[in-house]
């Protein structure tokens, strides 16, 4: 372990910021500028701004960096930043000492060949390139010793939807990535991870426009202060629109900016057909709210417990594990792994699910700690995934981790196509998103983050209750005209591919691209849940139709990343390059074409500063350069008070914001399930999450159902009281039915919980269940118990 703390120290990883574990467990962030490969030369990273337009369920993030070189020297850097996984990068810019560079998409090969003969020609070039889903790095050729530049990036990404509500995501932090040592693509992330110089925090400016057709209710940010300006009325665009900026003091990237926002139309569906010049690409989007039967189940749970994970990521992950125990099925087997460097497990094999397991289990959980090294998480999977479940139950594994790997794409293919079905819960603000997301979507699960600042009862359950039920999964997709007759249609690419699972109350988006369809009226997704048979109509009611590339562009960047390790890479090369992407197999390339004559610029030894790059293009330079010794540079600090803009400052979005235009009427989602094929509505049952509890509330709230057993049934009075504060015997004053102890105290439990803990309900609702079946054997006349009192009682002494 003391070992592993000393890699953290040594190896920083890049970004808007660096966070570092430090001897004391905890983290701490540390920011970053662009990386030279000369000792003693850093370029600061002087600002970030970040302007952000979202609409529907997409947004387009506008990435402006501004570097200065206040060296005497001209350099070659290079500078990572992190993105949301999967984006789909289509731009770039550079505004260098007045002069205005626009980047273009090229096969990686080509591109890179490019930026190396630029360089040997003395002129300032760029070179963009995906290291991972979620991570960019950019090199920096011949900036000019005393220059300026501002680079401009601007992606698509989808925007998430955890617990009925959208939730927007920035990420600003890169965490060092653990390299085991059989990782055979180590080398990028070798790259990232890198010594660092303490520095002040740099400024972060971000912008977020929300323009949404039905009037924005609530906006708040669990991570960062904002402001807010929300219009009541709508703008001449025919929709409502909302303005959120950073306050003062909350403008440091130590974190990731996460945005939750409320919208009638969070929970509709849509189907969006984007017509380009020879394709047609279109975006499904829909919320099932299904009945579903539960399964028996083997719940497997894998937690991180490295060393990355100190401080409070390792004590939500043991909080969440309380609440899992205590919410899960009674007819169920179930296990714990902890994983670091090495694994260990609660039981040899899965223990029936009682009191003695639980209450052993619990005992292990209170000595949980982050204090297994590093993070090697194929070989505790490869052993879960081995293993055979109890007959007749089925595996289900939940993963609890920050994700903090570089052989991401080796854990994503250990869970493809293996038995039972995965669920991950990305703790802390630098969980790899591609990772967590990743495994989700290999195991057939959903996956959802969680923040150090943001409570997690509620996520716990949301997959508990995903992961204990049948599976329903769509298996066939076909489109139709006005009259519902199907229209041949050539699918040529779709994303995620079917078939498909999906869950009640968890938002579904499919991307696909088709021949040019014309007068389509709708599209239908037939599947099955267990043995019956389920369908998905969106008819003509939800189609809006528009133009323009982007819906092409997110499904093409998706399904790239999809399908990179097959067989065709040049058709998948030739849809980046098609849809001006930045991918694993194209990258960007901007060069300054000026001359340092034109400019009144020496070359002073440029050549033999950079002779390994710029005398012979060779490709794995790229993969490499940054393994020599790095230096990192200081910032600045800004920060202002927030003042809205008029509406005539509106900027709009670039992705034809006006042709998305939705009808206004009310829509309803048709699905046939089961046999009694009812009809549900457009809008899920909402997790009721209220106004978030505070730290001792949320403890507080664990501590209660750790007094429950596996029956949902409550029974030390004592501790009971010495949680709340209430008097013991003031309280046994209220059994004025002469109750036993169990029936007592679990009918107080659920008063109290109720009472106090309503905006986390759901993440005690399971341990309800159980308690209220409980009742309901011990008491004939249910209502009897409210003669007691007790919620009159509570409310005046708790």
């Amino acid at each position: 372990y003391n070992e592993y703390k000393s890699y953290l120290s040594r190896n920083m990883s890049s970004g808007f910021q660096n966070t570092i574990a430090t001897s004391n467990g905890s983290s701490e962030i540390v920011p970053c500028g662009l990386v030279v490969k000369q000792e003693g030369i850093g370029i600061p990273l002087v600002s970030v701004d970040v302007s952000v337009a979202i609409i529907s369920i997409g947004a387009e993030v506008t990435l402006k960096q501004r570097f200065v070189n206040n060296s005497k020297e001209n350099v070659l850097a290079t500078y990572y930043f992190p993105v949301e996984a999967n984006v789909a990068v289509h731009y770039f810019e550079a505004h260098l000492d007045g002069r205005v560079l626009t980047g273009q998409i090229r096969g990686k090969d080509e591109a890179r060949e490019e930026f190396a003969e630029a360089v040997s020609n003395n002129q300032t070039a760029f070179l963009l390139e995906e290291v991972k889903s979620d991570i960019m790095e950019l090199f920096v050729g011949n900036f000019k010793a005393g220059s300026e530049c501002e680079i401009t990036v601007k992606y698509i990404q989808e925007v998430d939807n955890q617990e009925g509500k959208p939730r927007f995501t920035l990420p600003t932090t890169i965490t060092p990535r653990y390299i085991p040592a059989n990782d055979k693509n180590a080398n990028k992330m070798m790259a990232i991870n890198f010594q660092y110089h303490k520095t002040k925090n740099i400024p972060l400016n971000v912008t977020v426009d929300l323009f949404m057709k039905s009037p924005i209710k609530s906006i708040k940010s669990p991570t960062h202060k904002i402001a807010e300006v929300l219009e009541s009325s709508r703008g001449e665009d025919l929709l409502y629109h909302g303005e959120v900026k950073l306050t003062s003091g909350s403008d440091v990237m130590d974190k990731d900016f996460v945005l939750i926002y409320e919208t009638d139309e969070a929970g509709e569906a849509v189907c969006i057909v984007e017509k380009g010049n020879e394709s047609c690409a279109i975006l499904l989007s829909f919320v099932p709210s299904i009945s579903i039967e539960e399964e028996k189940c083997e719940f497997v749970f894998l937690v991180d417990c490295s060393g990355s994970m100190g401080g409070g990521s390792i004590q939500k992950a043991c909080d969440a594990l309380k609440i899992f125990v205590r919410s899960l099925p009674e007819d169920c087997f179930f296990n714990v792994y902890r994983f670091g460097s090495s694994f260990n497990k609660f039981f040899g094999d899965s223990k029936k699910y009682d009191d003695n397991s639980m209450k052993k289990a619990t005992a292990l959980i209170n000595k949980t700690s982050s204090n297994l090294g590093g993070t090697e998480i194929v070989e505790p999977l490869q052993e879960i995934v081995k293993c055979s479940s109890p007959t007749d139950y089925l595996k289900r594994i939940i993963i609890l981790t920050d994700g903090q790997v570089s052989n991401t794409n080796e854990v994503v293919s250990l869970l493809k196509g293996s038995d039972g079905r995965v669920f991950s819960l990305g703790i802390g603000a630098g969980a790899s998103r591609e990772l967590v997301k990743g495994m989700a979507a290999a195991g057939n699960g959903i996956s959802l983050f969680c923040g150090l600042q943001e409570e997690m009862h509620n996520k716990v359950i949301t997959l508990l209750n995903a992961a204990k039920v049948k599976a329903s999964n769509l298996k066939k997709l076909s489109c139709v005209d006005k009259n519902g007759v199907c229209i041949p249609t050539e699918i040529s690419r779709m994303y995620p591919p079917l078939p498909y699972f999906v869950y009640s109350s968890e938002k579904v988006n499919f991307f696909l691209l088709s021949n040019k369809i014309e007068n389509i009226g709708g599209v239908d997704l037939e599947g099955s849940i267990g043995h019956d048979p389920l369908k998905v109509s969106l008819n003509q009611d939800y189609v809006t139709e528009t133009s323009g590339n982007v819906i092409h562009k997110i499904v093409a960047a998706k399904i790239i990343r999809e399908n990179f390790g097959s067989s065709d890479r040049e058709a998948l090369k030739d849809l980046a390059l098609k849809f001006n992407l930045v991918t694993s197999l194209t990258s960007l390339v901007c060069v300054d074409r000026t001359t340092n004559e034109q400019i009144g610029l020496s070359r002073t030894g440029l050549e033999n500063k950079y002779s390994e790059i710029i005398l012979q293009y060779d490709p794995t330079v790229f993969d490499s350069f940054n393994n020599a010794s790095l230096q990192l540079c200081s910032v600045g600090l800004a920060s202002g008070d927030f003042k809205p803009r008029k509406k005539s400052a509106r900027i709009l979005p670039s992705f034809s914001l006006p042709k998305f235009r939705f009808k206004n009427k009310s829509k309803k989602i048709n699905l046939k399930a089961n046999v009694e094929s009812e009809q549900l509505s457009r809008h899920s049952p909402l997790v009721s999450t209220g106004q978030s509890s505070n730290l001792s509330a949320g403890n507080n709230l664990v501590r209660i159902l750790e007094l429950s057993n596996t029956k949902g049934v409550f029974s030390d009075v004592a501790k009971f009281c010495s949680i709340t504060g209430v008097k013991e015997e003031h309280l046994r004053k209220q059994n004025t039915l002469q109750l036993d102890d169990e029936v007592f105290l679990t009918y107080v439990c659920l008063v109290y919980l109720k009472l106090y803990h309503d905006h986390d309900k759901a993440a005690w609702s399971l341990v309800k269940e159980k308690a209220e079946k409980f009742l309901a054997c011990e008491v004939k006349d249910r209502k009897s118990l409210d003669s007691m009192g007790v919620e009159k009682f509570l409310t005046g002494s708790a």
